[in-house]
């Protein structure tokens, strides 16, 4: 109806499900700017948003995402829907449902059959709201956009489309989600020209340019001979991945590890098209890990992670393997939940690092190095919680962080962790 621009701004502010004042606002002025009567555009909005509402009672996955959040936990700060970082103290907003998003997606699609109706479900899924989970949420999808071009490439590419303009708007200047957005443009040039080069875009230039009624007469029964060759195509990938899977797994019942990871690299190569896709490759990735850290072979494993990009399904793996023969720095990095390894939201994450180092050194009795480590390594919390709460410009902030970090506070954290050694 509109532009693209203007379509992409309204996909991305209804993509919650409401429309605040502040996103009404950029809407306007974006349409004032290209000469579109502003009564009509508000009869517009307004008929979409009832028509989304509608869509959303049938197909819209339950959630209890921040969504109607009005004020900061962090500050108290008042923060406007459609922003998903606090503008006063730039707390990220997220909680334990992220990262469901494509998980949701997947299970919805894999329990529906018609294939009009998946491609529905994809159209009215809604734009994850917290960063964690549009992070999780375009990984996931990009794979889908990477393939082959089939039916259902278009409305991924709409989907993944909607989910770069939440970004720019909720999450202006984030450079985690800067890079999904940089590289955009690029991709939706290459499935244009996947596209053209499927099939549709050719038979469309040769009809237009000759004209003749044999050589559409041609160009359909070669459509329809392409058509089968790739249901074919598709059905030997399915095959080929369960052969690679079969093929993986019986070279590790012999052994043979090289075969095993030959294997695992060529499914991470040729045969990532959806998120079950990447999952089965982590799964597979961390049985390998798993036998290389039952041999002490830590660089081996690592290198598993590195070539099959999969540390995120291994790392909880590695990790208590690392705590288990006592390499705690090492440890910590793959515990860490952020980028930022000091950051004041890995707060609970650090507490459960030093915990599991803690009973870890109490069942080797070795409660004196427990102690040196809890005095040597509780300063964190000094440094990352007890000063960060006290750098508030307002006492009503200082006073809102000390109690939801009042657990985390140096002193408190290090005699809990001191308690649990004397108890042990």
């Amino acid at each position: 109806m509109y532009n693209e621009r203007i379509e992409n701004l309204i996909n991305a502010a209804l993509a919650d499900g409401e429309l605040t004042e502040k996103e009404k606002q950029i809407l306007f002025k974006n349409a004032q700017d290209q000469g579109i009567d502003l009564d009509e555009f508000e009869m517009v909005l307004e008929a979409r948003l009832t028509e989304l509402e509608k869509v959303k009672k049938e197909a819209a996955p339950k959630s209890n995402k921040y969504g109607d959040v009005r004020k900061c936990p962090a500050c108290g700060a008042l923060v406007p829907a459609f922003k998903g970082v606090c503008q006063e103290c730039g707390f990220e907003f997220t909680n334990v449902d992220a990262n469901l998003s494509s998980k949701q997606l997947a299970d919805k699609l894999l329990n529906e059959k018609s294939e009009k109706r998946k491609i529905e479900i994809i159209e009215t899924f809604p734009i994850p709201t917290s960063k964690a989970d549009l992070l999780e949420f375009l990984t996931s999808l990009k794979p889908r956009l990477q393939g082959v071009y089939n039916q259902y490439t278009e409305v991924y590419l709409k989907k993944y489309k909607e989910c770069i303009e939440k970004a720019k708007i909720a999450f202006e200047g984030d450079k985690q989600l800067q890079g999904f957005i940089d590289g955009f443009p690029e991709l939706e040039k290459r499935i244009k020209s996947m596209k053209f080069k499927s099939g549709s875009g050719k038979t469309i230039a040769w009809i237009w340019e000759h004209k003749i009624s044999v050589i559409i007469i041609a160009v359909v029964i070669v459509a329809a001979i392409s058509s089968l060759i790739d249901n074919i195509a598709s059905g030997n990938q399915e095959k080929d991945k369960s052969a690679l899977v079969e093929s993986f797994n019986s070279a590790l019942e012999e052994g043979d590890l090289t075969k095993a990871q030959s294997d695992l690299e060529e499914f991470y190569k040729n045969h990532i098209a959806d998120y079950n896709d990447e999952r089965t490759c982590g799964s597979l990735a961390c049985k390998l890990v798993e036998i290389y850290l039952a041999k002490n072979n830590l660089e081996k494993a690592e290198s598993i992670c590195s070539i099959t990009d999969t540390k995120y399904y291994c790392k909880e793996t590695i990790y208590k393997w690392l705590v288990d023969n006592e390499q705690f720095d090492k440890a910590w990095e793959y515990k860490s939940a952020y980028d930022n390894p000091n950051t004041i939201y890995n707060v609970e994450e650090y507490y459960e690092y030093m915990s599991d180092v803690v009973f870890c050194l109490c069942k080797k009795n070795k409660k004196n190095e427990a102690r040196t480590f809890v005095d040597k390594y509780a300063i964190w919390f000094k440094q990352n919680v007890d000063n960060s709460t006290e750098k508030g410009s307002f006492s009503e902030k200082k006073e809102n962080e000390k109690e939801k970090y009042k657990d985390y506070y140096y002193s408190v954290a290090k005699n809990k962790l001191l308690k649990i050694i004397n108890e042990y």
